[in-house]
């Protein structure tokens, strides 16, 4: 990606895949940096689910076999996916909707009357995978991905505090001060 195209936020299939501009990825690069103790991490965009599809270091944007990684907030994973040159001509061809589930995006603007989301959202899980389990059901407005990112940080490092294991039930109270 050249300079100039990094300083536009483009959406994708309405909303279901987002490419930031310059300012956008450099404050969700700022927050995973945080979070994983990874200096130089640079986010590319973030789907509809809260993904977030990040590389190493903006030194890496030129060369086509860098590793695109993929963190999910809800399960609080970070995994390898592909080389860029093949996440770049995904997003170029329109098939980066296809790979971030844009059918079940499509019925989920729908049942929820809206045309897609804004920039710089996502539709959260009713529940963090991290909480207690994988739940496939998803909220029904569109949130902040910054502060769906930074919420699951916040419940995550509760959990632990906590001594709760990924997957646990949390207690009653888990809530409360969040």
């Amino acid at each position: 990606m050249n300079e100039e195209s990094r300083d536009a936020f483009v959406l994708v299939g309405e909303g279901a895949f987002q490419v930031y501009d310059s300012t956008n990825s450099l404050l969700f690069s700022q927050t995973l940096q945080e979070m994983f103790s990874l200096p130089n991490v640079y986010v590319l965009g973030g789907d509809w689910r809260g993904y977030q599809y990040l590389v190493s270091s903006a030194d890496e944007l030129n060369d086509p076999q860098s590793v695109v990684q993929v963190f999910d907030p809800s399960s609080m994973s970070l995994d390898p996916l592909v080389d860029l040159g093949s996440f770049q001509a995904a997003i170029l061809s329109g098939d980066i909707v296809a790979a971030v589930d844009g059918p079940a995006f499509v019925d989920w603007c729908n049942k929820n009357q809206l045309d897609g989301i804004p920039e710089g959202h996502c539709v959260s899980p009713v529940r963090y995978a991290f909480l207690s389990g994988y739940d496939p059901r998803l909220d029904v407005k569109p949130i902040s991905t910054i502060v769906y990112i930074n919420l699951a940080a916040k419940l995550r490092v509760k959990m632990q505090d906590m001594g709760i294991e990924p997957g646990g039930p949390p207690p009653d109270d888990f809530f409360e001060g969040v």
